[in-house]
């Protein structure tokens, strides 16, 4: 799998697992929600500056969201990190 559709599936997963539609992550986070559903497509890479708007949404860090998108840790496996 590559990794845009890796990270793409974990901002998903997370995003459901909150309850967030893409459009409540676009206003918490100011990134369009038509980059949002590209991303978790697997149809675009994340630039890392957006990337870390929607992990600070989602309420998670940006580290741990792409650990765990790469399946190199558990940290974010149930949606927190706390």
């Amino acid at each position: 799998m590559r990794l845009s559709q890796r990270i793409g599936n974990r901002l998903r997963e997370l995003r459901e697992a909150r309850g967030f539609t893409q459009l409540a992550v676009e206003i918490r986070s100011g990134v369009p929600a038509r980059t949002l559903r590209s991303w978790e497509h697997g149809e675009a890479l994340a630039s890392l500056d957006l990337l870390g708007a929607v992990a600070e949404a989602l309420d998670i860090p940006l580290a741990d969201l792409i650990r765990s998108a790469l399946g190199l840790d558990d940290t974010a496996s149930d949606g927190h990190t706390g």
